[in-house]
């Protein structure tokens, strides 16, 4: 019996037909293939991160260990270095605000920052005198911390919200790679030539080079221009309630952290507490250890980041830095490495968290606005910090400090538990804290 054939000549029998489907992509690095905007973005910041891994993981260290062992700085100086990333971030509403009226595009003025941040770390070396240094280094750090709202727009631009997080921890962890090879090398420099930080400053200012130029590689919108002032983005701590009480409670753990964080190479270094160990012991202790326990946790806490309960993982990171500044203070060796490794645990998983989690709360237009008021107050309690722990340790034990600093990042965690039922994942799977 031969078959009718259709009479539309169009039209197939419908056993025969079968739809075009996209094959099915199972695994993060399947997806990221499938976006073009993804492939380019990780590539390119991948490599600026590098750069800034490199000076980022010892920038602190390395103009504290210079302050007080070449030029023999005061309390108040040794405060203010330490509070120049953190002055950076207090400005970024203004930075976040200029960019957004010139026009630029996000990677533009990203680059720019970051060339600006080049000229710093060279301006320092004209002179073997510590205002100059200090001049240089500061204004070097507040550049860079100027990228950081910049950066998370990036991310927010060109990658979903299910993969921003495993995105992000490999770029992370190529900077911490750069990182620990950095701080390694300078370490090994300091013990060979007694602190002579010449060649170091000269390094960290072709690598920001480097970096200005990979960010311009990143494809990127402008920032969103908005009437009003240059703190008029603050004002989401009470339109978004959630936003503002997560933001309360890192303030407490923030500033513990960032309290405490510059007091560790004071007692390690410093005569008073008669641990007396040498600069390389110490960037090995405060920077070598902690980037390495970085290195091992990052991209567990990139795929947490996109999966976990965001206040649950908040909770654990700040356990994480409780028990660093519990045991680092003891004067115990195998106490302080303990501690060291606690931090860069802590820090493998806060440093996604800090730059991302603005993208759980804030709609995409609105992330640099989000994050502006995130790293403004970031500056605040960075710029505070500093000086209130220098001169308390002028006053009381440091051990008393450390456990102050311990019992603020406890009613941190007793904070959040209040909200745990509120950082599950949307029902549609976006990945957002569900907010309404």
């Amino acid at each position: 019996m031969v078959s009718t054939p259709p009479t539309n000549p169009t039209e197939r029998p419908a056993s025969t037909f079968r739809p075009l489907q996209a094959p099915e992509v199972t695994t993060a690095t399947e997806r990221i293939l499938n976006y073009p905007h993804i492939q380019t973005t990780v590539f390119w910041d991948s490599l600026r991160g590098a750069c800034a891994g490199l000076v980022s993981a010892s920038l602190r260290e390395v103009v504290l260990v210079v302050a007080v062992l070449h030029f023999h700085a005061g309390q108040n100086a040794k405060a203010l270095l330490s509070s120049a990333n953190a002055l950076g971030l207090l400005l970024t509403p203004l930075t976040l605000y200029v960019i957004a009226r010139t026009g630029l595009t996000v990677s533009r003025a990203s680059g720019l920052l970051l060339f600006g941040a080049a000229a710093g770390f060279a301006g320092a070396l004209a002179a073997d005198d510590f205002l100059v240094f200090m001049t240089g280094t500061t204004a070097a750090a507040v550049l860079i911390a100027g990228t950081l709202p910049l950066s998370t727009s990036i991310w927010r631009q060109n990658a979903p919200d299910d993969l921003r997080g495993q995105c992000f921890s490999r770029v992370s962890l190529l900077g911490i790679v750069a990182g620990l090879a950095g701080s390694a090398a300078i370490s090994w420099w300091f013990d060979r030539e007694s602190v002579d930080y010449v060649p170091v400053l000269a390094l960290f200012a072709g690598v920001m080079l480097l970096a200005g130029f990979f960010v311009l590689r990143i494809p990127s919108q402008p920032v969103r221009r908005r009437a009003g002032n240059p703190l008029g983005s603050l004002r989401y701590l009470w339109l978004d309630p959630l936003f503002g009480y997560m933001a309360g409670a890192w303030m407490l753990m923030g500033f513990a952290n960032l309290m405490t964080v510059p007091l560790r190479v004071e007692y390690l270094v410093s005569e008073r507490y008669g641990l007396n160990y040498g600069p390389a012991e110490v960037l090995v202790i405060a920077t070598v250890i902690p980037t390495f326990a970085r290195l091992c946790s990052v991209m567990f806490w990139g795929r947490a980041f996109d999966r976990a309960n965001f206040f649950s993982m908040r909770i654990v990171l700040n356990l994480f830095f409780l028990v660093s500044i519990v045991l680092f203070f003891v004067p115990v060796l195998w106490c302080q490495v303990v501690g060291a490794l606690c931090m860069g645990i802590g820090n493998g998983g806060g440093e996604i968290v800090w730059n991302l989690w603005v993208t759980k709360f804030s709609k995409p237009e609105r992330t640099a606005e989000y994050m502006s008021v995130h790293t403004f107050l970031t500056g605040l309690r960075g710029v505070a910090g500093p000086f209130l722990g220098f001169n308390l340790v002028a006053q009381v034990s440091i051990h008393y400090v450390s456990w102050g600093a311990a019992a603020m990042i406890a009613l941190s965690c007793l904070m959040l538990v209040r909200v745990l039922p509120l950082g599950r994942r949307d029902a549609g799977g976006g990945g957002d804290v569900a907010v309404e």
